[in-house]
């Protein structure tokens, strides 16, 4: 029984030092996060202020293209539509699709495609018939 006494005691104790170090890394973990959130804040501050400028920018560009063309005879209209044309993002412009996988590629043989399509499938390019 004394034993017995003896370990819970050594299981206590090793306890509290579980949970304070428990409590230490948590507070640690916290300390970690405030500072990542505040460097996220930071860079995305200075991000602003570059987009800010970077905008700023093009205005001035185009507003100083618009004068440019306005001198050289073109008409407040014909500059509006140059400056439609040149600085508007168009909708119609669509990305390109993935037009499909191609077997064998991937790492997967052409003989395991065809055991897992079955019989009635087109053959893939470079591979011959299903055997067995």
């Amino acid at each position: 029984m004394a034993w017995y006494k003896g370990r819970e005691s050594e299981l206590k104790k090793a306890n509290i030092k579980l949970e304070k170090e428990l409590d230490r890394s948590r507070t640690d973990a916290l300390k970690e996060v405030r500072q990542l959130i505040a460097s996220h804040a930071v860079a995305i501050g200075q991000l602003q202020v570059e987009t800010k400028a970077n905008l700023d920018k093009m205005v001035e560009e185009r507003n100083r293209q618009g004068h440019h063309l306005m001198l050289k005879g073109y008409s407040e209209d014909e500059v509006d539509a140059i400056k439609e044309d040149t600085y508007t993002e168009r909708e119609d412009e669509e990305e390109p699709e993935a037009v499909g996988i191609v077997d064998g590629l991937d790492g997967i043989s052409c003989q395991t495609v065809l055991d897992n399509q079955g019989n009635d499938v087109e053959l893939p390019e470079g591979c011959s018939e299903k055997v067995g």
